[in-house]
């Protein structure tokens, strides 16, 4: 598997914790931090299909 992957898992991962945390406990700060992990996993993510959309362009442009 690939590191990329495995990041992408943890930070999916952490956004869980924090959200469950958060919400069990009501602590604003631990929702907070859950925004911030999911948004940084959506973020790599569309990053991801962005780099594979061009890997096929070049390849079409050939």
């Amino acid at each position: 598997m690939s590191q990329r992957y495995l990041v992408l898992a943890a930070l999916f991962a952490l956004a869980v914790v924090f959200f469950l945390a958060g919400s069990v406990t009501g602590t604003l700060l631990l929702v907070a931090a859950g925004v911030v992990t999911e948004t940084a996993f959506w973020f790599n993510m569309m990053q991801q299909r962005r780099m594979q959309r061009i890997k096929v362009r070049a390849r079409r442009d050939r």
